[in-house]
C-alpha cells in the first residue's frame, strides 16, 4: 500500500532497547495525541498556568474508554491542588486526504489559568520563510529568531495553513468556528521551534485570566486536510528496532584505581576537600585560603534528588566521581528531597532523608570533592495559606520564588530552612553546611530571573502581595521623580516593561541582603555567594549581580531535546547541531556575561542525549571554560534516583544523565584535562563591557528583553566580560 507523505499516528508510543543486541518492542506509555509527520509534530492539548510561564503536560493516558475514544488526565499547572482536566480525544477518516478530530476536556474542579489549548511545536527549519495563511491573510514567518514581539501571529481565525520554506502548504486546519491562533518563534530561548496554540475566542491573550467550571465541557472540534495523492495510515503503535548502525554499549561499573579510565590526578591538589581551607573570592578568581595567590577550578557535576542520598555505596561513589575526573558536585533539589512530609511549612528536616545525605557530604569531603548547593531549588509542596493566602494547593516553584519578593511569611519560610539546612550539624564531618570549608558557593535562589514572565499584571492577579508591593513602591517613585516614573504604570503592566524589572531588582536586592545576613551572621558562613544562575538575563539582572554577589553564575543546554508533546518525555526532536558550526559558536555567547572583576561558574551544563555530537561536549566545554579562564564547571546531571549513585552501571541512558550514558562519562575526561589540568591557557586579550552604574540604577529602555551579545563571536579571540562601573577598565 501507498503511504501519504503525510502521516497520521495516533497515541505515539515511547520505545524501548535492550542492550543484548534483541530489540524490545515494549510499548511503556502512549501521549494522547495526533502525530503529523508533515510538521513532525504531535497536536496535543496544554493548559498555561497563572505565572504566564508554566505550561502543563499530560498526566495519564488510555485512563479508559469512551464510546471509541482514547481518555486521558491533563494537568492545570495552577494551584498544585491535584485539580485536573479529564478528557477524551477520537478522530475519523473522511476521505485519502481529509482527518476530523475532537477534543472533549473537562475540569475536576474549578479552575483559573491563563489559556486552555490545543497545538504543537514544529521545527523551525522546515518553515523559516514560509507564511501562515489565516482568513485574514498570509503572514510571513521571519527567518532569523525574533528578540521581541516573538508572538508574531495572534489573531482570529477559522481556518490555519501552514506553508513551508519552498512555498509547500505543509497543514490545514478548519476549525468551523472562530478561534485565536498564536505562532511563536522560540528561537530567542534557544529552542528551534514554532510554537503554534490556537484557542478558544473568548480566551484572547495570555495575561487575560480565565476562569475554567467544575463539570463544564469545553471542545476543539476541527477537520485536518491532508496533500498529496497518497492515503492515510493510521496506527496505534510505533516501535523503533536498531538497525545495522546500532551496538549496544554498556554503562560503566566502578572505575579501577591506576586504569586507563582513572582521571582523579587532573583533580588539582591531593587530599581532603577543605585541607588547604575555605574557599575565597580573590579578584576575578576562587582560591583556597591557605594557598594565596593560586587560582582554584572546580569541574563536578550536578547530584539531583534522591541521588544526594544514596542508600549505601557512597564512599565507592564519590571516589568513582573523582576518577571520572571530577573535584567538585552540585548538591541540586535537596532542599525539596530533604524536607518532604515535613508537615505544611515544609522546613524542617526528614531525619532519614538528612542521615542519608550527611553520609554522602562526608564521603565527597573525605574524598576531594567541593561542594556547591542551593537555598531554594525546589520545595513545591509548601500550602498557599501558609502565606495567608486563602487558596487551596500548594504554590508550586515559580510562585514560591514570586512569593519571596513580597511576602513576608514566604521569606520568613526560607530563612526557617536556611537555619536548618546550613545550621544542620552533620555527626560525620563534625560541622554544619555554613561553617564546610569545602563549600565553593552558594546559589541563594535558583533560577529566579522574571525576564521570561510576559505578563506582570497576570502575575500580580496570581500572588496579590506583589501586586500591593508593585502599587506602594510606583506611587513612592513617582513622589520621589516624577519626570523619569510618569510613564509607568499605576496598576502592574499588561506586558514586562523596563520600570517592572527595576522594582523586582530593587525587591530582590533586598530579599538578597537578608538571606545573606542569616547565612553570613547567624550561621557563620563565609562562603561566596551567587544568585540570578537562570537563563534569561536581562539588563536589571546584570546590574544586580554587580550590586550583589560574590561571583556569577550561569546555566547553558546545547542541543536541548524539543518536547513535541509538552512536558518532558517522548516525543521530542532535537536539531542535532554541531557545536563548532555556523553562528553557534560552541557556548562562547555566554562568555559576555560574566563580571570581569569576581569569579565565574556555569552550574548547569549538558550536551544533550541522544544527540550525535554529544561527545563533543566536553571539548567543547572544557576548552571555552579553559580559554576564559572560568572558575567552575558542572554538568547536569549524573542522576535524580538514588540508583544512580548507589548502582550507576544499572542505570539506562535519558536526556540528561551522566550516569547511564558511557559516551558523556568519556566526554567528561576530556573536559577534565582541558580545564582542571589547564591543558589550554588562557586567552591573553582581555575585552570589557562597561555598565554604568546611573543605568543599572534605573529603568533602562533595553532592559526588557534577554541581553544577546552581538560580540560573541569575539570569545574564541579574547576573554570577555563586564564591569559595573562609572569609569571604563584600564
Amino acid at each position: 500500500m501507498q503511504r501519504s507523505p503525510f502521516l497520521l499516528l495516533l497515541l505515539l508510543p515511547l520505545c524501548a532497547f535492550s542492550l543484548d543486541g534483541e530489540p524490545d518492542g515494549v510499548a511503556a506509555e502512549s501521549n494522547a495525541g495526533l502525530y503529523v509527520s508533515t510538521v513532525d509534530s504531535t497536536i496535543l492539548p496544554r493548559t498555561l498556568g497563572l505565572d504566564g510561564a508554566s505550561w502543563s503536560q499530560i498526566l495519564a493516558t488510555d485512563t479508559g474508554t469512551a464510546g471509541g475514544a482514547r481518555t486521558f488526565r491533563l494537568d492545570t499547572v495552577a494551584d498544585g491542588s491535584g485539580s485536573v482536566f479529564d478528557g477524551t480525544v477520537s478522530h475519523a477518516i473522511v476521505d485519502d486526504s481529509t482527518v476530523t478530530a475532537s477534543w472533549r476536556m473537562t475540569p475536576s474542579a474549578d479552575v483559573r489559568l491563563n489559556a486552555l489549548t490545543v497545538g504543537f511545536k514544529t521545527p523551525v527549519t522546515l518553515f523559516a520563510g514560509g507564511k501562515v495563511s489565516l482568513g485574514s491573510g498570509t503572514i510571513d514567518i521571519p527567518t532569523q529568531k525574533l528578540e521581541q514581539n516573538n508572538e508574531f501571529v495572534h489573531a482570529a481565525t477559522r481556518v490555519f495553513e501552514l506553508y513551508d520554506t519552498d512555498g509547500v502548504r505543509r497543514l490545514r486546519i478548519d476549525f468551523g468556528a472562530e478561534v485565536w491562533a498564536t505562532v511563536q518563534d522560540n528561537r530567542k530561548w534557544t529552542e528551534p521551534v514554532l510554537e503554534i496554540r490556537f484557542q478558544k475566542p473568548n480566551a484572547a491573550r495570555n495575561g487575560s485570566l480565565k476562569d475554567f467550571s467544575r463539570g463544564t465541557t469545553y471542545a476543539f472540534d476541527y477537520t485536518i486536510a491532508l496533500t498529496g495523492d497518497g492515503v492515510v495510515d493510521v496506527g496505534s503503535e510505533f516501535v523503533a528496532r536498531a538497525g545495522a548502525d546500532w551496538i549496544p554499549l554498556a554503562p560503566m561499573g566502578w572505575i579501577e584505581p591506576g586504569s586507563a579510565l582513572d582521571f582523579s590526578a587532573f583533580r588539582g591538589l591531593p587530599g581532603a576537600a577543605g585541607r588547604y581551607g575555605r574557599v575565597v573570592r580573590r579578584g576575578p578568581h576562587f582560591e583556597f585560603e591557605g594557598r594565596p595567590g593560586e587560582p582554584q577550578r572546580f569541574y563536578g557535576v550536578n547530584l539531583c534528588y534522591a541521588t544526594a542520598r544514596p542508600r549505601s555505596n557512597e564512599v565507592a561513589f564519590a571516589r568513582n566521581l573523582q576518577r571520572i575526573g571530577y573535584n567538585a558536585v552540585r548538591l541540586h533539589h535537596v532542599d525539596f528531597e530533604m524536607t518532604y512530609g515535613q508537615g505544611t511549612a515544609v522546613t524542617n528536616l526528614q531525619p532519614w532523608g538528612t542521615a542519608l545525605f550527611d553520609r554522602l557530604v562526608a564521603a565527597c569531603v573525605t574524598n576531594g570533592l567541593y561542594l556547591t548547593t542551593d537555598v531554594f531549588t525546589g520545595r513545591e509542596t509548601i500550602p498557599w495559606r501558609e502565606f495567608g493566602i486563602d487558596r487551596d494547593g500548594a504554590t508550586g516553584v515559580q510562585n514560591y520564588k514570586r512569593l519571596l519578593l513580597a511576602s513576608e511569611p514566604a521569606v520568613s519560610n526560607l530563612l526557617d530552612f536556611a537555619r536548618n539546612f546550613f545550621g544542620h550539624v552533620n555527626p560525620y564531618t563534625g560541622r554544619t553546611l555554613a561553617q564546610e570549608p569545602a563549600m565553593v558557593g552558594i546559589s541563594l535562589v535558583n533560577e529566579d530571573s522574571v525576564a521570561p514572565v510576559s505578563s506582570p499584571a497576570s502575575l500580580c492577579a496570581e500572588i496579590p502581595p506583589l501586586g500591593d508591593a508593585w502599587r506602594a513602591w510606583i506611587a513612592a517613585k513617582k513622589t520621589e521623580d516624577p519626570a523619569t516614573w510618569a510613564d509607568a504604570s499605576d496598576d502592574p503592566p499588561a506586558a514586562m516593561d523596563r520600570f517592572f524589572l527595576r522594582f523586582v531588582q530593587e525587591r530582590r536586592e533586598a530579599l538578597l541582603a537578608r538571606i545573606a545576613a542569616v547565612l553570613r551572621d547567624e550561621l557563620g558562613c563565609r562562603a561566596p555567594f551567587s544568585d540570578l544562575n537562570g537563563i534569561h538575563i536581562s539588563l536589571s539582572d546584570l546590574a544586580a549581580r554587580g550590586a550583589l554577589l560574590d561571583y556569577a553564575d550561569d546555566h547553558i543546554y546545547y542541543d536541548h531535546p524539543t518536547f513535541l508533546g509538552g512536558g518532558n518525555g517522548t516525543p521530542s526532536s532535537l536539531p542535532n547541531d554541531h557545536p563548532f558550526r555556523g553562528a553557534a559558536l560552541g557556548v562562547t555567547p555566554y562568555a559576555a556575561f560574566r563580571l570581569a572583576d569576581r569569579p565565574y561558574t556555569i552550574t548547569e551544563f549538558n550536551f544533550t542525549a541522544p544527540g550525535k555530537y554529544r561527545a563533543a561536549g566536553g571539548l567543547s566545554m572544557g576548552a571555552t571554560a579553559a580559554l576564559q579562564d572560568w572558575d567552575g564547571v558542572y554538568r547536569f546531571d549524573w542522576g535524580n534516583g538514588d540508583g544512580d549513585s548507589c548502582l550507576p552501571w544499572t542505570q539506562t541512558m535519558g536526556y540528561f544523565r551522566v550516569a547511564g550514558d558511557p559516551i558523556q562519562q568519556l566526554s567528561e575526561r576530556v573536559a577534565s584535562a582541558l580545564f582542571l589540568r589547564r591543558d589550554i591557557e588562557p586567552l591573553g586579550l582581555s575585552l570589557v563591557a562597561r555598565l554604568p552604574t546611573a543605568v543599572a540604577a534605573g529603568p533602562h529602555a533595553d532592559a526588557r528583553l534577554q541581553i544577546a551579545a552581538p560580540w560573541r563571536w569575539a570569545g574564541w579571540y579574547a576573554r570577555l566580560g563586564y564591569v559595573l562601573a562609572d569609569e571604563s577598565p584600564a
